[in-house]
């Protein structure tokens, strides 16, 4: 949906940290991007945005609640394992 008309999309954060787009992912009905540090590996944590949609096409808005954080980071997670294990995500099974 959203991946195939941004693809290879990287933003800067703080500190001049380069984050480069791993995974949109629904989480309980709102879409969010998952950004994760380019060159650092797991020294730094991902970036998680909201997307929103606008009158212009789409927009980040940042997630700054602690528990919105940590369910798409678990949803995130839980998606790297399956993928991983070699197992389908039930979503994608219903598109078959």
């Amino acid at each position: 949906m959203f991946r195939e008309g941004w693809g290879e999309l990287r933003i800067e954060g703080e500190e001049g940290v380069a984050y480069r787009l791993d995974e949109v992912l629904e989480v309980e009905g709102v879409a969010y991007a998952v950004f994760l540090p380019e060159n650092l590996g797991l020294s730094h944590e991902g970036v998680v945005f909201r997307i929103a949609e606008t009158d212009a096409g789409y927009a980040f808005e940042p997630v700054e609640h602690p528990e919105e954080w940590q369910k798409v980071v678990d949803a995130y997670n839980e998606a790297e394992y399956r993928v991983a294990h070699g197992e389908e995500d039930p979503e994608d099974e219903d598109e078959a």
